[in-house]
């Protein structure tokens, strides 16, 4: 059985670099208890942004979280482990 393919395989070609996004918010270097602040900002976008975080650093085997309200002036967002 001979198939004919539309497309060749090449097997010299090397896969792209991963490319690592820098973090908008501090979730790196904060600790528990720590917190910052966004001025007139969206409380979903930073919610999405630690649950982000939160996921990347569960694959390394670490545990953190996040809690985010909506305060006077925008939104403040809290390291709770």
């Amino acid at each position: 059985m001979d198939a004919k393919f539309e497309y060749t395989v090449d097997n010299v070609v090397p896969p792209p670099q991963r490319i690592h996004k820098v973090c908008r918010y501090p979730f790196p270097i904060m600790k528990v208890n720590d917190s910052f602040f966004v001025p007139e900002g969206k409380l979903k976008t930073v919610v999405s942004a630690s649950q982000s975080y939160r996921n990347m650093e569960k694959q390394k085997g670490n545990v953190v979280g996040f809690a985010s309200r909506e305060v006077e002036g925008g939104i403040r967002c809290w390291r709770i482990k």
